[in-house]
């Protein structure tokens, strides 16, 4: 019979115990990364509707126009301005304006790619994610969509 020293048990013991460790993760990380991809896209859908929601409720206020309208572009500092801070009837940045904030936390982070930047792309029909992150406002539908490519999800 060979003899072996208490070192020796120790480290097989947790050679073995990293084994089993490595192949349950190995297991699980597929279930855990479509887990993850599940809550962001919850979560995208989520933002998607309070985005949506400030612009109806921006419109309701405003006589139908839409946030970032200068007259005659949609721009998107003025968009981000009129989402976020109050304004008065004629959409002016004003404190005690009396409409909004509609986003009063800001625009969120895209939870795809982690950017609140929007861009706004008048195109007449909705442009495909050019995949820089954030946000797209189109303005013919006069509605947000994720500017992340679908290979990125």
């Amino acid at each position: 019979m060979v003899s072996r020293s208490p070192a020796f048990v120790r480290r097989v013991a947790l050679l073995a115990a990293l084994g089993v460790t490595g192949a349950t993760a190995g297991v699980l990380w597929p279930s855990i990364r479509d887990a993850d991809r599940r809550a962001r896209q919850l979560a995208l859908s989520t933002d998607l509707s309070a985005l949506q929601l400030a612009v109806e409720e921006y419109q309701r206020d405003h006589e139908g126009r839409l946030p970032g309208s200068d007259g005659l572009l949609v721009r998107a500092e003025l968009l981000v301005q009129q989402l976020t801070m109050p304004t008065s009837p004629d959409g002016s940045i004003h404190e005690g304006g009396g409409c909004g904030p509609y986003l009063r936390a800001g625009i969120p982070p895209n939870p795809l790619d982690g950017c609140d930047e929007v861009r706004v792309v008048t195109v007449g029909s909705v442009p495909a994610a050019d995949g820089s992150g954030g946000w797209i406002f189109h303005p013919p539908s006069g509605r947000f969509h994720a500017n992340t490519r679908s290979d990125a999800r």
